[in-house]
């Protein structure tokens, strides 16, 4: 398998365990509001705040590889037209060599 493809994997498994997780978070949070005055209310909401702190370091995470995807794209891209430029050039110059 090829980096790419693997980097669009791993953004793909990132994002999915983001979703799961955020479920959980939402049954923590509405837990803990149930819960609110009693220390075991307070501790999850320190667990809520942690894993906020969390999905923030996975978005970051995904953004970070999708625009590294994206850029080496763009890259390639940019580095096709420049060879295909150079050919270009290099096929005008030896027409002019043969006409001559």
């Amino acid at each position: 398998m090829n980096a790419p493809k693997e980097r669009e994997l791993l953004v793909m498994g990132l994002e999915k365990l983001l979703r799961k997780q955020n479920k959980i978070v939402d049954d923590y949070r509405a837990l803990a509001e149930i819960l609110e005055g009693i220390p075991v209310g307070l501790l999850l909401d320190w667990v809520v705040i942690e894993q906020e702190a969390h999905h923030t370091l996975l978005i970051n995470i995904i953004h970070a590889l999708k625009q590294t995807a994206q850029k080496r794209s763009e890259h390639g891209a940019e580095a096709w037209r420049r060879k295909e430029r150079q050919s270009c050039a290099g096929l005008k110059g030896s027409e002019r060599k043969s006409r001559r």
